[in-house]
C-alpha cells in the first residue's frame, strides 16, 4: 500500500482492535493492500494471511471492524473445533446444519455460520456499532460470553 494516509488510518484501525493476534494467531502475518472491488478483507487459512484491503474513505473505526471480522476467520480456524462451532451454531438459534464455511459458488461469508463467529468476533473485539451477519442480530451477552470462552485469552 503506497498511500500515506491510508497506512495512517491503517495504523489508527489496527490500534482500536481489542485483540492481541501476534500472541493468539502465531504465524499469522496480516496485510494491509489496495482496495478490490466487493471486498473488504480476506483469510487465507492455507497460508495464514490476512489481506485487509484499504478504501480511501475508510474510517479507522470501519476498518477496525473488517481487521477483526478476519481476525475472528483466523481464530475459527486456528482454535475452533467442531463442537465449539456446534455450540455457537445453536447458541445463535441457528439450525445444526447450516453451512459453516463460505462455498466457492454458494454462500456468501455473512450468511454462513464462520462469517456469523467472525462478525460477532469484530463486534466484541473492534469499536461497537456495526453489524453485517446475515444469520441474525448482534450477539447477546450469553452468546459474547460463549464467544469469549472460545477466544484465546491472556
Amino acid at each position: 500500500m503506497t498511500d500515506p494516509g491510508a497506512r495512517r488510518v491503517a495504523a489508527r484501525a489496527l490500534g482500536l482492535v481489542r485483540f492481541d493476534w501476534p500472541s493468539h494467531l502465531p504465524g499469522w502475518e496480516l496485510r494491509f493492500v489496495e482496495a478490490r472491488p466487493g471486498l473488504r478483507g480476506m483469510a487465507f487459512p492455507d497460508r495464514a494471511v490476512i489481506e485487509v484491503y484499504v478504501r480511501a474513505s475508510d474510517t479507522p473505526e470501519g476498518l477496525a471492524h473488517v481487521i477483526a471480522h478476519e481476525l475472528g476467520h483466523a481464530v475459527d480456524v486456528t482454535h475452533l473445533s467442531q463442537a465449539q462451532r456446534s455450540a455457537w451454531l445453536a447458541a445463535r438459534g441457528l439450525p445444526p446444519r447450516t453451512l459453516w464455511f463460505p462455498t466457492a459458488t454458494g454462500a456468501a461469508d455473512f450468511a454462513t455460520g464462520a462469517g456469523d463467529f467472525a462478525e460477532s468476533f469484530a463486534w466484541v473485539h473492534a469499536p461497537v456499532g456495526r453489524w453485517r451477519g446475515d444469520l441474525g442480530p448482534p450477539p447477546n451477552r450469553v452468546q459474547v460470553a460463549l464467544l469469549a470462552s472460545m477466544t484465546p485469552r491472556g
